[in-house]
């Protein structure tokens, strides 16, 4: 069964199938293939008893996907229709909605509603491909919300056709209405290499890192402020080679790490920064010992903070918080980046290293 997008057809036309109203006891599973591939394509959605529970829009590539749906978990889609305890299910409705042209037909198959919960099967879930966004040689991917309104921010490091760094890096908005990314605002940038989000007292900022012009790698870093509809640049930090941004918070101080990987001569001995938050902007506070460093991770074990550089020419170091200053604790491989996490109580930092297999420390 399929929507036709070819003339006479024309965007947002639409086609449902519906069901009959199907009784069945205790719990039930909504399974049913779907095909969308195409440059073309609109939106498939079904519902029940005018609730959605499965939505998909835009190419998903020449390949036939299962969805399977827990339809009994939801409050409400259950009427009693007799003392055997059997229910009443409303119609299950498919609606194909034709996009922007002729290439986007949708097709279903293989419908089924049965009585039981869908199994869990560990290889059938997987991302699919939800929208393309365009990018100019991305470094970083930064996603927030402000207002209740989600945002992408992307760090552009050069021009994908000219080869020129000092280009716009761009932020894109989601829009409730076609359920897609939209556009929002370019900024500017030099080689941009990481983008940090982060909030102080109800205001938000994006941390940008320039990291090279086409001439110098010294250039100002920049943090922009949001003024209500737009960010707008609020302060510039001194960076050499800025290679990413590191927001924290120890005992309600803001603080931002910038980690620094070369100075136009070279990208050994370069110390990377933390600024503190004071007067409503941020001031150096510390300079700590890197070479050639890619990104940091801050982090909280048993109450105590510390942060880590990864650096790729020498060893790795993890600085802790002495109260007042950061002091160095151990040295780890070298690394292009690191990512703290937790399991139960036990804490882990995981390594990408340059010319080894990833290590997980703990």
């Amino acid at each position: 069964m399929y929507i036709e997008a070819s003339s006479p057809r024309k965007r947002e036309d639409n086609a449902k199938l519906y069901s009959p109203p199907l009784a069945f006891p205790g719990h039930m599973c909504l399974e049913f293939y779907y095909h969308m591939s195409g440059a073309a394509i609109g939106s498939l959605k079904v519902t029940i008893d005018e609730k959605v529970v499965f939505s998909r829009s835009g190419d998903r590539e020449d390949k036939w996907y299962k969805a399977s749906i827990n339809v009994s978990a939801i409050v409400g889609w259950h009427r009693y229709l007799n003392y055997q305890n059997y229910f009443l299910l409303p119609h299950v409705t498919f609606e194909g909605v034709v996009g922007n042209g002729y290439r986007g037909d949708i097709a279903i198959d293989d419908f089924s509603l049965t009585a039981r919960s869908c199994a869990f099967n560990c290889c059938s879930y997987h991302f699919e491909k939800y929208q393309d966004l365009s990018t100019s040689s991305a470094h970083a991917v930064e996603h927030f919300t402000i207002n209740g309104d989600l945002f992408l921010a992307f760090a552009n490091y050069k021009s994908d056709t000219t080869g020129k760094y000092n280009i716009d890096s761009f932020i894109y908005k989601f829009n409730d209405s076609t359920r897609k990314f939209s556009p929002y605002q370019n900024i500017s940038t030099s080689g941009g290499q990481d983008v940090e989000y982060f909030k102080i007292s109800d205001e938000h900022y994006l941390a940008v890192a320039n990291g090279y012009n086409g001439v110098t790698h010294r250039l100002n870093s920049v943090i922009y402020r949001w003024n209500g509809k737009l960010f707008v640049a609020f302060q510039n930090l001194t960076t050499q080679g800025a290679n990413g941004f590191t927001f924290f918070v120890i005992d309600k101080e803001p603080f931002l790490a910038v980690s620094n990987r070369y100075d136009d001569v070279t990208n050994q001995g370069i110390n990377s920064v933390i600024y503190r938050w004071k007067n409503k902007r941020f001031e150096l506070f510390q300079e700590v010992a890197t070479d050639g460093s890619n990104r940091s991770v801050a982090f909280l074990i048993s109450n105590e903070n510390y942060i880590a550089f990864a650096n790729n020419v020498k060893d790795s170091v993890v600085y802790k918080w002495s109260g007042k200053s950061f002091f160095k604790l151990q040295t780890l491989p070298k690394a292009n980046d690191l990512k703290f996490f937790n399991i139960s109580d036990n804490a882990f930092l995981a390594i990408s290293s340059p010319n080894e297999n990833p290590l997980i420390y703990e």
